[in-house]
């Protein structure tokens, strides 16, 4: 079966469940999130008119398409297979000329794959993205610079992000040209960075983020190459709902004088009447109970953590 990139994005998750996954995944509200962000992976290739061109194959289990950018003739490879019943995988491949070096004397590449991977299982929806950007500015054709980084989310059964954690890795070495290394070396680490082993804590940087409430969660930090470690409670950014969790912009990525006062049952209603699915609603209201009287006072945390360089906690 053959079809446009289109008519894909714009029929996304009817042609992801035609690939014969279980049918629990519509159930969930997390899948949306899921979907969302494999329509990203697409948009983010600025195709434009040209997507009405572009054709798309299906057959056994797998949708994919190739398209070469007539603007910077970046090569882009996409591909969405089902792994088995509760799983789906999305990847995406672009290959791109990042001009000469007159240094090493030929063209610098760099390649990049970003993957997805959607499961269910009985706690609800869990989402894996996996990256790896590797370049050949190696002197030894044979070698690349490969940086990882890999986050996962979970859902609830009722479609609420309770679960989010991300990790980045410094760059390593990969013992393959640009042109012969393969997605599966190019994401070893990325897709070990939650398994127990090797690289399950050679991460330079991480961010978990768990729900405590409605509208908060308690964030662990890790900067290696500063030094910093950190655990408090954070504010949600409420913005766009809080089905997802994201934390507040601001200069100041660890702030120690943190304090979070009991909300009204005015203003958690006004919360949860933001959120427009009302399965998502049902599992907010599920996170809202106690929080009238939910108070929080860094200070008086005994896990909150600030550590420096030093090694002092301050």
């Amino acid at each position: 079966m053959t079809y446009s990139v289109k008519e894909l994005r714009e029929n996304l998750a009817t042609k992801i469940i035609g690939l014969k996954i279980d049918p629990k995944f519509k159930e969930n509200p997390g899948f949306d999130a899921a979907i969302e962000l494999i329509d990203r992976q697409i948009s983010q290739m600025n195709m434009f008119e040209s997507a009405e061109n572009i054709l798309v194959q299906e057959a056994e289990g797998e949708i994919s398409f190739t398209w070469i950018s007539n603007l910077d003739g970046t090569k882009y490879t996409f591909s969405i297979l089902r792994k088995d019943s509760k799983t789906i995988c999305s990847v995406v491949t672009s290959e791109r000329n990042e001009g000469y070096s007159t240094e090493l004397g030929r063209e610098l590449k760099s390649k990049t794959a970003k993957e997805i991977e959607v499961s269910l299982d009985v706690f609800g929806l869990n989402i894996r993205e996996n990256g790896s950007i590797i370049t050949n500015t190696q002197q030894d054709l044979n070698k690349c610079h490969n940086t990882s980084w890999a986050e996962q989310r979970k859902y609830n059964n009722k479609g609420v992000m309770s679960m989010r954690e991300y990790k980045g890795f410094a760059p390593a070495e990969l013992s393959k040209s640009i042109e012969h290394a393969r997605v599966d070396e190019m994401l070893l680490v990325s897709r070990n960075a939650y398994v127990f082993g090797f690289w399950n804590d050679k991460y330079v940087d991480r961010t978990l983020l768990v729900r405590e409430k409605l509208d908060c969660a308690r964030v662990v930090k890790e900067d290696k190459a500063q030094g910093i470690k950190y655990c408090a409670v954070s504010m949600l950014n409420d913005e766009y709902g809080l089905r997802d969790m994201y934390l507040p912009g601001g200069s100041n990525p660890y702030p120690r004088d943190v304090i979070i006062e009991p909300m009204s049952s005015e203003d958690i209603d006004k919360l949860l009447q933001k959120e427009r699915d009302p399965r998502v609603a049902s599992g907010l209201k599920d996170y809202a109970i106690g929080r009238n009287t939910y108070h929080y006072n860094a200070y008086e945390d005994p896990h909150f953590v600030y550590t420096q360089v030093t090694g002092l906690k301050k």
